[in-house]
């Protein structure tokens, strides 16, 4: 298979990107050097970097002996297409990746290959409704929820079509608000760790009001929210 390298990536505790590129089907291999084996992870996201660092859609991966792939869909609009990667979990071995991106020798598959991780297994001609319906654009950013604090975390957006949010080390409960003595107003979802939530506009509508995140240790969310232009 044709496999371009992106690049060969030591994991520190801060973001690095790959240059960008053209694909939507990615590989990662491993190396741990060093003699600390214990158990370590790491998140793997699309980003970029303007004013800011922006990642959205991030995913779990770990250490494996065995090469993982990933599938990432970069909406229209995006003139930078990059991953990104920093580990969560830290080690006295040094953890080592390297990125591929697939490259077919057939553009046709490329164009499947894009259709597949931007709407799944759907027909063709199922698709046209979706591809002609207009544009949206994401907002990433990675938030911190501070032990039994209620966090405000996404405002009221009539313009939402989209939402995707990453749980990491600990559980989450999202809710409609909190009151004075901190009692949630109304649930939403209750978050197990490292727990990925996608939830996208259909006929029964989407939840466009204001949510609020508490937990009950200090933890971080990853969180994605498209809006209709």
């Amino acid at each position: 298979m044709p496999w371009i390298s992106l690049g060969q990536f030591e994991l520190i505790n801060i973001w690095q990107f790959t240059k960008s590129f053209e694909g939507e089907i990615f590989r990662v291999k491993h190396q741990l050097n060093g003699d600390d084996y214990s158990p370590v992870r790491g998140v793997i996201a699309q980003g970029f970097e303007d004013t800011q660092i922006n990642v959205f859609n991030p995913k779990l991966f770990s250490y494996r002996e065995e090469s993982e792939i990933f599938a990432f869909y970069f909406p229209i609009g995006l003139s930078q297409h990059s991953l990104c990667f920093k580990p969560l979990d830290a080690s006295k071995s040094s953890w080592i990746i390297d990125v591929e991106v697939f490259q077919s020798e057939n553009p046709q598959d490329n164009l499947n290959n894009y259709l597949i991780t931007r709407f799944g297994e759907v027909t063709v001609m199922s698709l046209v409704p979706l591809l002609f319906s207009g544009s949206t654009t994401p907002k990433s950013y990675e938030q911190k929820l501070v032990k039994n604090k209620p966090t405000k975390i996404l405002n009221e957006n009539d313009s939402r079509t989209e939402l995707r949010i990453n749980s990491t080390g600990q559980p989450v409960m999202l809710t409609t608000g909190f009151d004075e003595t901190s009692k949630p107003e109304e649930v939403l979802l209750r978050m197990p760790p490292n727990y990925y939530h996608n939830e996208v506009a259909s006929s029964a509508g989407i939840y466009k009001g204001a949510i609020y995140a508490i937990a009950q240790e200090e933890t971080y969310l990853y969180i994605t929210e498209f809006s209709a232009k």
